[in-house]
């Protein structure tokens, strides 16, 4: 038998739905990159992006992004385009105002997978953060009071 790989969004989403629903929700993971499972996975790339620019400090760059974003916003008919960059603003904004200040180094995200009999359950990150240790001359002296200690013994 194949294995059925699912992300973990798709089985909280087929397992949320009501009984009428669950076929249909778990139809659109049968290929995996189907027009509906790109869609979920691009949504919020401008904040993504917009994010990864903040910790690289390039915040003129997020300042611009951000502002674009309401422009286009203000502009756009289409009411699933327009919540979109809605929904990318709030979501660079709502994680500036948790996670701005703080000293966060992006990383690489790792794949997270759960295999029980032939289904496969998924799971990517679409952000991962490391806090960065930040030097200071005081941290740097006593680094060199341990060194120093352990040479002399």
């Amino acid at each position: 038998m194949e294995q059925i790989k699912i992300p973990m969004r798709g089985l909280a989403e087929v397992t949320s739905a009501k009984p009428s629903q669950k076929l249909s929700k778990l139809k659109k993971y049968r290929t995996p990159r189907s027009e509906d499972s790109v869609g979920r996975s691009n949504y919020y790339v401008k904040a993504l992006s917009a994010i990864k620019k903040h910790h690289k400090g390039q915040t003129g760059i997020v300042t611009k992004i951000l502002n674009d974003l309401l422009a286009e916003a203000a502009v756009e008919t289409d009411p699933r385009k327009r919540a979109k960059l809605e929904h990318s603003h709030r979501a660079i904004t709502d994680y500036l105002k948790a996670f701005g200040s703080r000293p966060l180094k992006i990383m690489p995200g790792k794949h997270l997978y759960y295999l029980y009999q032939d289904l496969v359950v998924g799971a990517h990150p679409d952000l991962v953060a490391e806090k960065m240790v930040v030097w200071s001359s005081s941290n740097l002296t006593w680094v060199g009071m341990i060194l120093a200690a352990a040479n002399a013994a």
